[in-house]
């Protein structure tokens, strides 16, 4: 063994000190995959550690920085092992070989040959000073779907969905300025949009603004992120001239139900209930019309009529896909498919228990999310690659069956709902009043 040989151990040990982290996502993380910046350290919290532990976390009932840090210590213990491992070969080669210039010791940093301290300073600070532009690009890698087959797809339109839910944020200065909310009247919220890939169900893409700003505003920020030639479903919120316009412009097709008997003009009839039609805008234009400055005044879309098969009512959904040869029926039981249990961001928000999020600023808080939302990807992934090995699908969504966490909600008197584990001034209150109540119980 040479001295180049040890060095390259050196090496391959150290990416696997920064691989090693999570026995549950570590093969989904992309390790090395983006370039670092030049002036980081490699500290022993950096930032793929960093990250992991934050997804790892996310996936854990307790998410406290202190069980974080617990969950890495021992990681790092293990690491300790290797690197003394490692080092024994090298004392065993250079005693085989005494005539070999070999170095005794690998070129590993002492931080990381040394037991850590559990205190959570470290990983605080690490969590700070992590970048938002690398959590987004782990994030958008773990919206990449593991094949091809477990996309959805309607004559030849992949298929997305989109939807709209809240999450309660802490009452911190930095988020009520940030989130447009007054201190005095209890804890901000934030509203996320969300763009998830039906089949797969991963969250391909996603933003969070305050809950002051419409749902229709936060997704025309993503719709340049869909492919082209999609289709998306959604609910009757979406059902608005500018969002037609938009994917329109874009080449993506939408279904949406009927919002409140819209008023358009019959241009063909295809078959009953099946027609062409022209919508126009309403005089007082809508302020997403005009924020992202739509240049036409009137659309073609499709209107059809089906009658519910439960209660007789007539069903009217709006559609751009103007191609005659798909029959109605078709986007009807199309259009219904948006009901399935996994694909619904608000389902994921319970799933992974984001219902609240413990970051004190707008930016940690953000992080949270991500991470928390990479986690799901994660699990989706997994299950998705799993059942894609066996010869028939699943009669239930896996994720509600092999990942039940947190199902367990409090609400305080006001109906607002919160973990025991929240920071904020009811999380901690509830857990003792379980624990005093219990321990009065026992007496």
């Amino acid at each position: 063994m040479t001295e180049n040989k040890s060095l390259a151990i050196s090496l391959l040990l150290g990416r696997e000190l920064q691989k090693d982290l999570s026995n549950i996502f570590e093969k989904e993380f992309p390790f090395g995959q983006f370039p670092k910046d030049s002036a980081s350290r490699d500290r022993l919290y950096n930032r793929e550690t960093t990250l992991l532990t934050m997804i790892n976390s996310s996936a854990l009932s307790d998410r406290s920085l202190k069980n974080s840090v617990l969950i890495y210590n021992k990681i790092h213990e293990r690491n300790i092992a290797r690197i003394e491992h490692a080092e024994s070969e090298l004392r065993n080669a250079l005693a085989s070989n005494p005539s070999k210039r070999i170095r005794k010791t690998l070129d590993i940093q002492k931080s990381k040959r040394k037991p850590i301290s559990t205190k959570t300073g470290g990983y605080s600070q690490a969590r700070t000073r992590l970048s938002s532009e690398y959590v987004k690009q782990v994030y958008r890698k773990s919206a990449e779907s593991a094949s091809p087959s477990s996309k959805e797809y309607f004559y030849g339109r992949q298929v997305f969905i989109t939807d709209g839910t809240y999450v309660q944020l802490q009452d911190s200065a930095a988020i009520a300025e940030k989130f447009n909310k007054s201190l005095k009247d209890g804890y901000p919220r934030g509203l996320i949009s969300a763009v998830i890939e039906q089949g797969s169900g991963l969250v391909t893409d996603f933003t969070m603004d305050s809950d002051k700003k419409s749902e229709l505003e936060l997704f025309g920020t993503m719709i340049n992120n869909l492919p082209t030639g999609s289709l998306l479903l959604a609910d009757a919120l979406y059902d608005c001239f500018a969002i037609y316009g938009l994917l329109i412009e874009r080449n993506v097709d939408l279904i949406v139900p009927d919002k409140r008997g819209r008023k358009y003009h019959v241009l063909k009839t295809i078959a009953e209930g099946d027609e062409i039609v022209k919508i126009t805008i309403a005089s007082n234009k809508s302020k997403i019309y005009n924020k992202f400055n739509i240049k036409t005044e009137s659309l073609r879309l499709r209107r059809i009529e089906v009658a519910s098969p439960n209660d007789n009512k007539t069903i009217v959904l709006f559609t751009t896909i103007l191609d005659e040869s798909i029959g109605k029926m078709a986007m009807y039981l199309k259009y219904f498919t948006r009901w399935d249990i996994e694909i619904s961001i608000r389902e994921i928000k319970q799933i992974m228990n984001l219902n609240i999020l413990r970051g004190q600023s707008p930016d940690m808080a953000l992080k949270e999310l991500t991470a928390g939302l990479i986690a799901y990807n994660y699990i989706r992934t997994i299950i998705t690659r799993t059942v894609a090995k066996t010869d028939f699908p699943p009669e239930v969504d896996l994720i509600y069956e092999l990942y039940k966490n947190n199902k367990i909600g409090y609400v305080d008197k006001l109906g607002r709902e919160y973990s025991k584990h929240s920071p904020g001034r009811y999380g901690g209150a509830r857990e003792r009043d379980n624990q005093e109540h219990h321990s009065s119980a026992s007496k």
